[in-house]
């Protein structure tokens, strides 16, 4: 009669041990800031598989920059972060589990100036000035490439 409760018991059991091999209960929040530290609001957090390269989930920074994964198996992750008018992040590599909570990544700004704006304009065809109807021979189709 022991020997058919331990049995049962181990059989009840047995699933939740591979389950808690499989099943990653934990949650990795990912900061993202600029190099002066403030957060930066809607930057992209793609996360993949080390193993085939594989995007398992791409998730969105929010107002104070920060973005949550759950893994839901252990294994390595690559993550890595792409921000408008920043320079995207180094792929950083994160081992599952582990006792990583909080990932910060820094990302610097990349924005360039203008140096000259060039505004170009061409004559309607036709145009209605003061009462009078004006054809424009310079902006019909067939003359261009003409001199």
């Amino acid at each position: 009669m022991k020997h058919t409760i331990y049995l049962l018991i181990a059989f009840f059991l047995a699933p939740l041990s591979t389950y808690a091999e499989t099943k990653a209960p934990m949650t990795i929040t990912i900061r993202v800031m600029d190099e002066n530290h403030q957060p930066i609001e809607s930057a992209t957090v793609e996360i993949r598989s080390t193993v085939d390269n594989s995007i398992i989930t791409t998730l969105i920074s929010d107002n104070s920059g920060q973005a949550e994964f759950a893994p839901q198996k252990n294994g390595k992750y690559t993550v890595q972060v792409r921000a408008l008018n920043h320079s995207n992040s180094e792929a950083i590599t994160v081992d599952i589990p582990s006792d990583i909570r909080f990932l910060n990544i820094l990302l610097t700004s990349t924005i360039a100036s203008i140096s000259e704006v060039k505004v170009v304009a061409k004559k309607q065809l036709i145009q209605r000035v003061q009462g009078k109807t004006l054809v424009n021979v310079d902006a019909n189709i067939t003359n261009v490439g003409t001199s």
